[in-house]
C-alpha cells in the first residue's frame, strides 16, 4: 500500500473542534481539485509535510491500526479523514499492490476447572471408601475390585518436604511418621484437587534393615550384574574378529558413540550418564587400543581413546591452585559444620512442627 496523508494536531492556537473544523475544509479542496502536496506542504505537521505527505509503500499492521484500516479497505484515490491517537488524518490511498488473500485466525481458551458439586462427590466418594476399607487387607482387596490406581511413596524421611505428584505435602509426611505399620488415615488429605487415603505399608528403622526389606533391591542388583557379564561374554567373543571398534559395533549390531574432552576428574560422560570406571578405564588406554569389556552403571562398554591431550608444560598452576584453593574452603565450611552437629549430637525435630 502506498498512501499520502497532512497530519493536523491541536497546539496552543487550535483546539481540536478547530482541527475537525479545519480537516474537513482542506478536505472540500482536495476534492475540488486543489493539489494534495501543496496543501501537505503548507498545514501538514510532520516530517512528510516535505514530501507532499507522501508516507510511501507500507503493509497492513505497519502503521497505528485506525489509520491501517482505513488505507487497506478503502478505496484508492478516495480522500479520507481518519482520526487516531496522534491527531486528524486527511489521508489519500495513491497505489495498491495485487491483493493477497490473508486468513485471520482466533484462538478461544476456556479453563475447564471442577465445579463445588464435583469436589463434594469425589469427597464422599473418599470418605466412602475410608471408612469401608479401614485395615490394610481391605484396603489393598478394594484397589483392586475398583480398579484404582495405587500410588506409591517410598524410602519417606520424617524431613521430606516434597512427594511426586502432591502439592505440599508435609500434613501427609508428619501423618506418616506418627502412625504404625499398615494403619490408614483417619482424616482424607487435600492437596490442590487431590484427595489422599493413605497407608503405611513399610517401616524401616535406624541402622542396617534386615534381608526382607533390602532383598528386592538385592535381587535387582544381581539381574543387573548376571546380565552385564552375559553382555561383557558377547563383546569377548566379538572382540576375537573385530579390526577396530566400528566393525565392532556393526557386529554386535550397535552405534559407535564418541564422548570429546574426557578427563580423569571428569564426572561423567556424553550419552552414557555417570561412569567413573568407564572414565578410569579410558585413562588407563593408548591411543587405538580397544579396551576388554568393563560393567559401569548404566550398561557394558568397550572403549577407545582418538586422541590423547597431554598437559603442556608451564601450565598456570597459580591459577589450578587458586581454583582448588576455592573449592576446598567452601568444603571445609559446610563439613565443619557437620562435624559440630554430630560431635554435638544434635536431634533434629524441626519436622514434628513444620
Amino acid at each position: 500500500m502506498r498512501a499520502r496523508h497532512i497530519l493536523l494536531q491541536p497546539d496552543a492556537n487550535r483546539d481540536a473542534n478547530a482541527i475537525i473544523v479545519m480537516a474537513d475544509s482542506i478536505k472540500q479542496l482536495i476534492e475540488d481539485g486543489s493539489e494534495f502536496g501543496t496543501l501537505a506542504l503548507l498545514y501538514g505537521t510532520d516530517g512528510t509535510a516535505q514530501q507532499g505527505g507522501d508516507l510511501g509503500w507500507f503493509s497492513e499492521g505497519d502503521m497505528v491500526q485506525p489509520f491501517s484500516d482505513s488505507c487497506f479497505y478503502g478505496e484508492t484515490g478516495k480522500v479520507m479523514i481518519v482520526p487516531t491517537q496522534f491527531g486528524m488524518h486527511i489521508t489519500e490511498v495513491t497505489q495498491k499492490s495485487r491483493p493477497v488473500k490473508k486468513v485471520r485466525v482466533a484462538y478461544l481458551s476456556r479453563r475447564v476447572e471442577p465445579s463445588s458439586e464435583t469436589y463434594q462427590s469425589k469427597y464422599a466418594e473418599a470418605v466412602r471408601f475410608a471408612g469401608l476399607n479401614n485395615t490394610y487387607e481391605k484396603f489393598n482387596t478394594a484397589i483392586s475390585e475398583q480398579n484404582l490406581s495405587k500410588r506409591y511413596a517410598s524410602d519417606l524421611t520424617e524431613d521430606q518436604r516434597t512427594i511426586t505428584g502432591i502439592e505440599s505435602p508435609r500434613a501427609l509426611v508428619r501423618w506418616a511418621f506418627e502412625a504404625e505399620l499398615y494403619d490408614i488415615s483417619n482424616e482424607i488429605f487435600e492437596f490442590s484437587n487431590k484427595y489422599v487415603i493413605a497407608v503405611v505399608s513399610g517401616v524401616r528403622e535406624e541402622g542396617v534393615a534386615p534381608l526382607e526389606q533390602v532383598s528386592t533391591e538385592i535381587e535387582l542388583e544381581v539381574e543387573k550384574l548376571k546380565k552385564a557379564e552375559v553382555i561383557a561374554e558377547e563383546f569377548r567373543t566379538a572382540l576375537g574378529d573385530a579390526k577396530g571398534i566400528f566393525e565392532l559395533g556393526e557386529t554386535m549390531g550397535l552405534i559407535v558413540q564418541e564422548a570429546a574432552n574426557v578427563s580423569f576428574t571428569s564426572v561423567s560422560l556424553p550419552s552414557a550418564g555417570i561412569e567413573p570406571s568407564i572414565i578410569s578405564a579410558a585413562s588407563t588406554l593408548d591411543t587405538d587400543q580397544l579396551s576388554e569389556p568393563v560393567t559401569g552403571n548404566n550398561g557394558v562398554y568397550v572403549l577407545v581413546v582418538n586422541s590423547i591431550q597431554e598437559e603442556e608444560e608451564g601450565a598456570d598452576i597459580a591459577s589450578l591452585k587458586s581454583r582448588m584453593m576455592i573449592m576446598r574452603e567452601s568444603q571445609a565450611n559446610y563439613e565443619a559444620y557437620d562435624a559440630l552437629m554430630e560431635a554435638a549430637d544434635i536431634q533434629d525435630n524441626r519436622s514434628t512442627f513444620f
